[in-house]
């Protein structure tokens, strides 16, 4: 509750109605990511690795090592265009008038990968009944993110509130989480060199959705749907390897020759 909440009361608190206003309507956004998708992978995830637990820890700890590169694929185009084009996504959805919204929802894309990061841990501590870890996890991004906001609100208003979440969530949270999984038997230092691939995939894809912004105008809604596809397409190109690829047409092929296509 404090996590969720704590910006709000901070920034109504220092800034005002109409200043929470706009930085209440880019965190909802940022949350339908994990609101959705979140919400999906625990109803798979949390039972699947409490099985895995029962029977060898060794095979959960693999299981933990395949999901998560998984999960950063999906999650960082959404995060890299969130980053990119909020301002565009804000006019497009909601009008210019929530303007101010965009410049949070950057920042909050940040915000968005690790709050998945985090569910995704604390489903694994759940899963070998490490419960108490999920506490002092809560408990030490909560310690850490309040005085940070408070500073962050007063030196750059909803932005700086914005900022100081993302660097908290990606400095202590992330870090604390990935802590706490180690210590509950879970070493996820091997799944590593596996999200480089990732990574690479979303620079490239924010350096082209950047530069087909600039060529196709001023438009938001072409620069969301051209540079957005645009970012995307190379996103998908560059993180699909070949035996994916493979399989993807082995795939589609037999669906044709079943469907008479």
């Amino acid at each position: 509750a404090v996590l969720v909440n704590a910006d709000f009361v901070i920034v109504g608190n220092l800034l005002g109605a109409g200043a929470l206003g706009f930085y209440m309507l880019a965190f909802n956004i940022s949350n339908w990511v994990p609101g959705l998708v979140g919400t999906a992978v625990r109803y798979v995830a949390l039972p699947s690795f409490s099985r895995l637990a029962e029977h060898d820890s060794d095979a959960l700890e693999l299981g933990v090592r395949r999901s998560v590169p998984i999960l950063v694929s999906a999650v960082l185009p959404v995060a890299v265009i969130m980053a990119t084009l909020a301002p565009q996504m804000i006019n497009v959805l909601y009008g210019e008038k929530w303007g101010p919204s965009g410049v949070v929802l950057r920042f909050l894309a940040a915000l968005m990968v690790v709050r998945m990061l985090t569910a995704f841990a604390i489903d694994i501590l759940a899963s070998v009944g490490s419960t108490k870890a999920t506490t002092w996890l809560n408990a030490g991004w909560a310690v850490a993110l309040l005085p940070a906001l408070w500073i962050g609100t007063h030196l750059d208003g909803i932005r700086g509130a914005a900022i100081a979440h993302s660097i908290v969530a990606v400095l202590v949270a992330l870090p604390l989480s990935v802590l706490a999984v180690r210590l509950a038997g879970v070493s996820l230092l091997p799944a590593l060199p596996k999200l480089i691939r990732p990574l690479i995939a979303a620079i490239v894809s924010a350096a082209v959705i950047l530069l087909v912004q600039r060529i196709v105008g001023n438009s938001a809604v072409v620069q969301l749907v051209v540079a957005g596809g645009a970012g995307m397409l190379a996103y998908v190109l560059l993180v699909t390897t070949r035996n994916q690829a493979r399989q993807l047409r082995t795939r589609v092929t037999r669906v044709r020759s079943t469907t008479g296509g």
